[in-house]
């Protein structure tokens, strides 16, 4: 029986995890609180992934020579066939990141701040979080992000090791691999002028 609320888990196979995960079969199992703190507009798991793709066929990356990552997906996507995420401006955003492979991936989101607010499905408490704008995800962690969309505009969330934003060595559309487009629209004309006080560390 499963009673914590707000709480996620990577599930995956134990059988030959060597080559079923690396080859996709996982996913993710996140349990809503029955009365949430924060109702969010927006709700986004990501998965982050990364493959070795040969000669046409798909093998498992590992930290071995010859079966390094040549190619890395968010739900199993490489930019520019990522999804993009379609937010207005002030409405709560949530963001679960979670490393489903076995490289690390320091995750950068630009032009809105955001706060960690859960870790492998704790809460972490209102008074240690910090904002940030960028958060190391790792092998089977998880990560809640939170924010405000605040700046209006496309912008990237995309890992900050370079070759992880490319597809088998080369920019697709001025990048790839893990990067998606977070499009933010703006409350109106001027909104520099009628944004909320949240607007105020974005400007």
């Amino acid at each position: 029986m499963l009673q914590q609320s707000g709480w996620e888990e990577k599930i995956h196979d134990q059988a030959e995890a060597n080559r079923q995960q690396p080859l996709g079969l996982y996913g993710a199992l996140i349990i809503e609180p029955k009365a949430a703190a924060v109702k969010y507009d927006a709700d986004y798991t990501l998965l982050l992934g990364e493959w070795r793709v040969t000669e046409g066929k798909t093998y498992p990356a590992m930290e071995l020579e010859g079966m390094l990552p040549n190619y890395f997906t968010i739900n199993g996507k490489a930019y520019p066939s990522t999804e993009t995420i379609k937010v207005k401006q002030g409405q709560q955003v949530l963001l679960r990141f979670i490393g489903s492979g076995q490289f690390i991936h320091p995750m950068h989101v630009h032009g809105q701040p955001f706060e960690i607010i859960a870790t492998d499905g704790n809460p972490v408490p209102e008074t240690a979080r910090i904002k940030k704008d960028t958060v190391l995800v790792g092998p089977g962690e998880r990560y809640d992000v939170a924010f405000t969309a605040c700046a209006p505009g496309k912008w990237l969330i995309h890992c900050h090791i370079n070759h992880h934003i490319m597809n088998d060595g080369r920019e697709e559309q001025g990048g790839g691999g893990l990067t998606m487009i977070l499009e933010v629209t703006p409350l109106s004309r001027g909104w520099q002028q009628l944004a909320p006080s949240f607007c105020a560390f974005c400007v």
